[in-house]
């Protein structure tokens, strides 16, 4: 699991993003908009692979 700074500064940064996007974008675009940042971001996007990138880092510490 992400340690929780990360995880709340990931988040902090993705609302901050989604907002910009809502206040720039009508709103059917942001509909899809929000979807990409979330799948690039969200727990299937970059929040997975920094959880994998942890997790090796801490397996090659412990060799």
């Amino acid at each position: 699991m992400l340690s929780e700074a990360i995880q709340a500064r990931l988040s902090q940064s993705r609302n901050k993003i989604l907002i910009i996007g809502e206040v720039a974008l009508h709103p059917s675009q942001f509909k899809a908009f929000r979807k990409l940042v979330l799948d690039e971001l969200g727990q299937s996007g970059l929040e997975s692979d920094l959880e994998k990138i942890l997790a090796d880092l801490k397996q090659q510490q412990e060799r």
